[in-house]
């Protein structure tokens, strides 16, 4: 999979990708965010940002916002001024238990450790 850079959405010659990446860079902390919900926002179908998304970038839209989202996460648990509920929910996620496997899945290890690793 290629490695997507959430911070640079500037970096993509789509220009729908580039706003699609921006929206989702806006909006990530919305536990309801979608493909849907991006395309209508841009003007375009869901099929063709899915399809033009998953070309230019390598990732499903889907894997994208998680991506955006275990990113954040990260950087708010480096922080030190949240507890891991309190990121779950920053970051779109309404439960803890489904954030925490999320974040273990993406980023290899669970959000207590990642404080540990990183303190």
């Amino acid at each position: 999979e290629a490695s997507v850079n959430p911070a640079q959405p500037t970096r993509y010659r789509n220009r729908y990708i580039r706003m699609a990446s921006e929206y989702i860079l806006n909006h990530y902390q919305e536990p309801g965010l979608c493909v849907q919900d991006i395309a209508q926002a841009l003007g375009i179908s869901d099929g063709y940002l899915s399809h033009t998304f998953k070309k230019e970038t390598g990732k499903t839209m889907v894997s994208f916002i998680t991506g955006t989202r275990m990113q954040k996460a990260g950087e708010l648990l480096l922080s030190c001024r949240y507890k891991v509920y309190e990121v779950a929910e920053m970051v779109g996620y309404r439960d803890i238990n489904y954030f925490s496997a999320t974040f273990k899945k993406v980023m290899g290890c669970s959000p207590m450790e990642y404080m540990e690793r990183h303190a």
